[in-house]
């Protein structure tokens, strides 16, 4: 055990498999245990330390989660990067659906102190995609819902934000703001 910076004692593991450059150096710690009357073991999730990039020199690191499903492989779910963005679902910047919470320092409609909580679909497959925050509250019939969803217009950068809720024939929209204002 040894001091990391401010950090009480600590064990560390240094992953020495993969070279720096190889997109996979780091550490990490897997568990599994026994999944059948056979018994035979697997994995079943991680937690991983590894380098950001395949940069001689540069040593800002990530801290992945991983999980995996039934017949799958192990896959990252959340990640941690070395300037404390959190990506859930996803890594921070890449494509595909995620949601990331980090504070901003550039985003012109908050100051620099504040956290920003991102939902985030970076699929550019359509020019009307759009990003939701659905709100569910069970009753003793079925779940009332509501959502925000954030609409592209086009392929300009122009959104809608629209407002729906739950009615007994489903979901519907009930107010729309246009980019425009209106």
């Amino acid at each position: 055990q040894v001091t990391f910076g401010s950090m009480p004692e600590t064990i560390i593991s240094y992953g020495t498999a993969s070279a720096y450059n190889s997109g996979s150096a780091g550490g990490g710690i897997n568990f599994g245990g026994y999944y059948n009357s056979t018994p035979e073991y697997t994995l079943f999730a991680g937690v991983h330390g590894v380098k950001e990039n395949t940069t001689d020199g540069h040593y800002g690191g990530a801290l992945i989660l991983s999980t995996r499903t039934h017949g799958g492989n192990s896959a990252e779910r959340v990640r941690i990067t070395s300037t404390g963005a959190v990506g859930v679902g996803g890594v921070p910047g890449t494509t595909g659906m995620k949601m990331e919470i980090f504070r901003s320092t550039t985003d012109a409609f908050v100051n620099a102190s504040d956290c920003v909580l991102r939902l985030l679909n970076t699929d550019t497959s359509a020019n009307t995609n759009q990003t939701s925050l659905q709100f569910t509250t069970s009753t003793t019939g079925s779940g009332a819902d509501s959502a925000i969803v954030s609409q592209a217009e086009d392929a300009s950068g122009n959104s809608r934000l629209e407002f729906w809720t739950d009615t007994s024939n489903g979901m519907t929209e009930k107010l729309s703001i246009a980019s425009d204002g209106k």
